[in-house]
């Protein structure tokens, strides 16, 4: 029996040689200073970090020019640097700053059926993104915080046929783990002591961090931080209300593509303890219950893998195959439209080099002209306010009420816990109450959204979202506007 299962392995084997994608770096130019690229994108392809001209338009017409930068750090199978120097020349470039310069660094790992190819819709979005960032920053927020944005690439994309490419789900997996405990934890670990050393006060308008992945680019992430983030959890002292800490200033993870089993740790610690009033957010987990591959085609896969493991119970064996953004133990939030709102589509270049989802950054400045300046005063009222969330005793029979008439802004509900806030006028954020009540300044988020907002497993670019997720960091991080805390915390054990 044994000679016809050789047989047939070694014929799939044959089979999928073709079908699959060779390991290779795609930035290998490491100069000692950033490649230019021009407004239209254009040169600067195979180069580990570039300058990018930044276009700024009023009324159509064009204002100024001036730079964004874009690093990428890619890795091999086994969590190796490809190239050692993509890492050197960016820490290179960030300590040879000024004393007085402060940056905003977005760290982005991507996900399955991606790599860093300069052409991959992945890399494109990103770009859009901190074109966008950029864009705030400099006109909106009238700062001058240089904004870095850093690509970790590694062979997401491992083959190019079907079935190949589907079955690549499994393996890819694994892969992700072994990069996340390979060189990204020595990447991230270097850019937050950057971070921490050229603002250790966290000052809202200083150097920030922000580390995001998607699917299993989220488990690159998580493996990297996952211990690092559950020791910042647990208070200094038992009946302390000391912060819980976060890695960098905020941990970002869309369709995050890992088991419940190996968030569990760190949703303990976070459910025994209580938070002072000055906690700010840490985590947020954001995954739509239309995505297919982790709602599906994961707990799939881990049910063969796990058959023969024990479990103590049925909770314990269903956080061994669904992802932690699939179940209701660990969802702390809902996001979605407003009455009455439609989903804006997709108004990016659908073309072999661009970014579907986003419109470019000329449409995106003239959308703000269009709606008279609403964006631009939401940013405004942010920075002006700057004040910390203080929560007042309701005299009896009033209700509650934040001290700070900033956040009463953003209440859509009256309920006393003020469970339903608005970020814009299309989305909002209810905290979800299905299985446990969790404190209102919970810092580690859990937030689930529909296909509404985000369609499917890779379409994660849409205008709501990134709206989304840029006024929540402006908001809670940047602005330091606190979730209040409960009347009382009782934080139970064993949850």
């Amino acid at each position: 029996m044994k000679a016809p299962i050789l047989g047939t392995v070694t014929i799939l084997a044959i089979l999928a040689m073709p079908a699959c994608t060779k390991l290779q770096t795609y930035h290998a130019e490491t100069p000692a200073e950033p490649c230019r690229v021009t407004a239209d994108r254009q040169g600067g392809k195979t180069c580990a970090y570039s300058s990018l001209v930044q276009r700024t338009y009023t009324a159509g017409k064009l204002q100024q020019e001036h730079d964004y930068y874009m690093a990428f750090v890619e890795f091999d199978d086994q969590g190796w640097f490809r190239e050692p120097k993509q890492m050197e020349r960016l820490l290179d470039f960030l300590n040879r700053s000024q004393k007085d310069e402060d940056f905003i660094i977005i760290v982005y790992a991507h996900g399955w059926r991606h790599n860093a190819d300069a052409c991959d819709n992945n890399v494109q979005c990103f770009q859009s993104l901190l074109e966008r960032l950029d864009f705030m920053e400099r006109t909106l927020m009238d700062q001058s915080r240089k904004v870095v944005g850093v690509y970790v690439g590694w062979r997401g994309l491992s083959a190019t046929l079907e079935p190949f490419e589907s079955m690549s789900f499994w393996d890819r997996k694994n892969t992700a783990q072994e990069v996340g405990l390979g060189g990204v934890t020595e990447l991230l670990a270097r850019l937050n002591e950057f971070r921490s050393r050229d603002n250790p006060r966290r000052k809202g308008l200083g150097t920030h961090l922000i580390v995001t992945g998607h699917s299993f680019g989220a488990k690159v992430i998580y493996s990297a931080l996952s211990h690092g983030l559950t020791e910042r959890a647990i208070p200094r002292q038992a009946a302390s209300l000391s912060p819980a800490k976060s890695f960098g200033d905020l941990v970002i993870l869309i369709n995050p593509a890992f088991e419940g089993a190996l968030y569990e740790p760190l949703h303990r610690v976070a459910v025994n303890r209580c938070y002072p009033e000055r906690q700010r957010p840490v985590m947020m987990v954001v995954n739509s219950k239309a995505d297919w591959a982790t709602r599906f085609a994961f707990p799939f896969g881990r049910t063969f893998s796990t058959l023969f493991e024990s479990t103590s119970s049925d909770e314990q064996g269903e956080a061994l195959v669904r992802t932690v953004g699939h179940m209701d133990r660990y969802v702390t939030h809902e996001l979605s439209l407003m009455d009455g709102k439609e989903p804006i589509p997709k108004t990016g270049d659908t073309g072999t080099c661009g970014c579907p989802y986003l419109a470019p950054i000329k449409d995106f400045v003239a959308d703000f002209e269009r709606q008279e300046g609403e964006e631009w005063q939401f940013y405004k009222a942010l920075v002006e306010e700057k004040r910390r969330f203080a929560p007042k005793k309701p005299s009896p029979g009033s209700e509650e009420k934040s001290a700070d008439p900033a956040m009463d802004a953003y209440i859509v509900s009256e309920d006393l816990n003020r469970r339903d806030i608005a970020y814009g006028d299309r989305v909002h954020l209810t905290r979800f109450t299905k299985v446990r009540e969790y404190e209102p300044n919970h810092p580690y988020f859990v937030v689930s959204t529909d296909e509404k907002l985000i369609p499917g497993h890779n379409e994660i670019y849409g205008e709501d979202v990134t709206n989304f997720v840029r006024r929540f960091y402006i908001r809670h991080i940047m602005e330091r506007i606190n979730f209040p805390p409960g009347p009382q915390c009782k934080a139970p054990l064993n949850q």
